[in-house]
């Protein structure tokens, strides 16, 4: 009597190893963020100092100048929109609005995280008239 070796997965097997596929890739990319304006011109850096706080920044401008609309950029890779950055105001931006081109957000850290906060190394303000420098200090005391 012969008997042939095929083999089979049993269907509840397969679902579960499809299912665990799946959840195994994270977030999908969507293409449809902002990308960085690296042809726009270089401008001065201005009196604005950037704290990074929990899951969120805290835009507090010194300078004379007020800002219209324009783009928060970290490290030439996330970028936010905000409507006006007044002279003397102070402003927080949650890190869960900024994205990038894939329109994936930067990963904030925190106690239940599993990797490793993103490193903010540079911070941009972008205006109509190109890219400003702003300043990144420590947290707060």
């Amino acid at each position: 009597m012969r008997r042939s070796l095929r083999t089979t997965t049993p269907a509840p097997l397969l679902a579960i190893a499809l299912a665990l596929t799946a959840c195994a890739q994270g977030p999908r990319a969507t293409f449809d963020g902002p990308v960085y304006p690296a042809d726009a011109p270089r401008l001065e850096t201005l009196n604005v100092q950037v704290y990074a706080e929990d899951q969120r920044l805290v835009i507090n401008s010194g300078d004379a100048r007020s800002f219209g609309s324009g783009e928060i950029w970290l490290n030439q890779w996330w970028a936010a929109e905000i409507d006006a950055l007044p002279r003397g105001a102070e402003i927080a931006i949650p890190l869960s609005r900024f994205r990038n081109e894939f329109g994936l957000a930067p990963r904030g850290g925190g106690f239940f995280a599993t990797r490793d906060a993103d490193d903010l190394v540079l911070i941009e303000l972008r205006t109509e008239a190109g890219l400003h420098g702003l300043k990144l200090v420590g947290p707060r005391d």
